[in-house]
């Protein structure tokens, strides 16, 4: 995650069916070198946006953690 000029970027790990989805819209992007294993770059501008990243976050949080973890963000 970065912010530079008012514009958060966030980088996030999604599944190839949500990665595809995602990219549909205009604040997305294939992230730079890692895009290639399944990353993205969302820049969060608004409430829209930031709606996308939040539940991403969460998506890329429950792909790379540790099993016994994975309830933290499972359900609401």
């Amino acid at each position: 995650m970065s912010e530079e000029d008012g514009i958060l970027r966030l980088t996030v790990k999604l599944t190839p069916e949500e990665r595809e989805m995602a990219q549909l819209h205009p604040y997305v992007s294939t992230a730079r070198w890692v895009g290639r294993y399944g990353w993205v770059t969302a820049e969060v501008t608004d409430e829209d946006s930031l709606g996308c990243a939040l539940e991403w976050l969460r998506e890329s949080y429950w792909l790379k953690c540790p099993e016994h973890l994975r309830a933290a963000v499972e359900g609401d």
